[in-house]
């Protein structure tokens, strides 16, 4: 039964379509790390509460929850790379390709650029103990702290775009080892400094959000180098006219997924 169970197991990942294939290992890979992330998840959320306190890890964890929404500042120009990233592949386009990763890195750099520069002008003037309804806790700034997520999240909305390239390309695999790593590191480094003095929530908060970032800062680095080189950006390649054909493909998504979000909320 069990030889029965092993060569049907073989079979599945060895025998069919090179695309299907690829596409099953992917699926079965990326299931696997997601299972692993999620146990690392749990793992940390102990770990970390118990190393400052529930109180301040609720705050983090709103805090973090309210930044977050700026992802829907990239108003649909990923899904719009990852639909044209896969027409221009598919055509052999190469510069195509090249042009609108560029492209894309550009504009979200200018739009994380002007809403950091922004959030950096009017968070002096926030009182984000009243904005959360938070006690006033000796020692810790919640302007420096809301500073400091915003400007990870800021990266992360531009250095996020290698999940993008990754998808497109048929690795989602790749896009959960990416974030297993960055856990993993993570979990490890609270775990360490568990056993040590407690430190400021900024540095908690910098660990947390920032070790993943930097994971996937250098994965993009490593994958436009060596796997993905043909579609490394840079400057010459950005040309805003694409952008256009960018958002008309994922200004779709984007305005079709609030719509059925707010929808959904208003029920």
């Amino acid at each position: 039964m069990i030889r029965v169970l092993i060569v049907k197991f073989r079979d599945f990942f060895s025998k069919g379509h090179e695309r299907t294939l690829l596409a099953k290992k992917n699926i079965f890979i990326s299931l696997f790390l997601k299972g692993l992330s999620i146990s690392l998840g749990f793992a940390i959320v102990p770990i970390t509460i118990n190393y400052i306190n529930p109180e301040q890890y609720g705050l983090w964890l709103t805090l973090s929850s309210i930044i977050g929404w700026l992802n829907f500042f990239d108003i649909g120009l990923a899904n719009g790379l990852k639909n044209k990233l896969a027409e221009t592949i598919a055509l052999n386009e190469q510069e195509s390709s090249r042009i609108y990763v560029s492209t894309t890195y550009a504009i979200l750099g200018i739009i994380a650029l002007f809403l950091f520069s922004l959030f950096f002008v009017i968070n002096p003037f926030l009182n984000w103990g009243n904005i959360l309804n938070f006690p006033n806790i000796n020692g810790l700034n919640l302007n420096s702290l809301a500073l400091v997520v915003f400007g990870i999240f800021c990266i992360q909305f531009v250095v996020q775009i290698i999940n993008t390239v990754l998808t497109a390309c048929h690795y989602p695999s790749k896009v959960s080892l990416i974030s297993f790593f960055g856990q993993l590191i993570s979990v490890v480094i609270i775990y360490i400094l568990s056993f040590k003095p407690r430190i400021s929530l900024v540095y908690i908060v910098s660990i947390l959000a920032g070790v993943p970032l930097i994971v996937q800062f250098f994965y993009s680095l490593y994958y436009f180098k060596y796997d993905f080189k043909q579609f490394r950006p840079n400057f010459k390649s950005v040309q805003f006219k694409h952008a256009k054909g960018l958002l008309k493909v994922g200004g779709v998504f984007f305005f079709n997924t609030t719509w059925c979000s707010y929808t959904f909320a208003n029920r």
